[in-house]
C-alpha cells in the first residue's frame, strides 16, 4: 500500500524553499551587505527632478555608491531652502594606489582628502528620454569647496551640473 503525500507538508516545504531562495538572493545578491559604506550629504540649490532614492553615484562611469535619501531642508532664521541628497559610498570602490585589501586610512578621511584636492558632486543626466539623473563625482580643483552645512554629516561640495562640463570650463582632473 502506497503512502499518500501530505499536501500541507509539501506546501510548507515549497514555501520554505522559496523563502530561503529569496533570503539567499537578498544577502548575496549585490555583495553590498559585505562592504563598508560611508554616508555623505550633497546639497543642491537647483531642481533635482529625476534623481531618486537608488540612483547611482558615479565617478567617470564607475558606480561608487547610491542615493539613499533625498530631503528638502531649510534654515529657520533665513528660510534658505535647499535639497539634500544623502549617499552611501562603497569604501572598497575608491582606493589608493598600492592598497591591496585593507584601507590605508579611514574612508571618511580619505574622502575629505579628495575634497581638498577638488572632489565635487554634480547632477548628470542618465537618460534624456526618461529624465533620470545620477550624481557624478568629478575633480575640479579650481572650484571653491562651498559647504552648506544644514545637516550633520560628511558633506561633499557640489557644483552646478549641465552638459557634462563644469561651470568654469575645466576638464575633470585630479591635482
Amino acid at each position: 500500500m502506497e503512502a499518500k503525500a501530505n499536501p500541507k507538508a509539501v506546501g510548507a516545504f515549497v514555501v520554505g524553499a522559496v523563502l530561503l531562495a529569496v533570503a539567499v538572493a537578498a544577502v548575496f545578491g549585490g555583495g553590498r551587505y559585505f562592504t563598508d559604506r560611508t554616508r555623505h550629504v550633497l546639497f543642491f540649490e537647483d531642481t533635482i527632478q529625476g534623481l531618486n532614492v537608488g540612483s547611482p553615484v558615479q565617478f567617470r562611469g564607475v558606480g561608487v555608491g547610491e542615493v539613499v535619501d533625498i530631503r528638502v531642508v531649510y534654515e529657520p532664521q533665513t528660510f534658505e531652502i535647499t535639497v539634500a541628497a544623502i549617499i552611501d559610498l562603497g569604501s572598497d570602490r575608491i582606493q589608493e594606489i598600492g592598497e591591496i585589501t585593507t584601507q590605508a586610512r579611514d574612508p571618511v578621511e580619505e574622502v575629505e582628502m579628495l575634497i581638498e584636492q577638488g572632489l565635487r558632486g554634480r547632477l548628470a543626466t542618465r537618460s534624456v528620454v526618461t529624465g533620470q539623473q545620477a550624481i557624478e563625482l568629478v575633480f575640479l580643483p579650481d572650484t571653491e569647496a562651498k559647504r552648506i552645512g544644514l545637516l550633520p554629516g560628511d558633506e561633499i561640495p557640489t557644483v552646478p551640473g549641465g552638459a557634462w562640463a563644469d561651470p568654469a570650463g575645466h576638464r575633470d582632473r585630479c591635482a
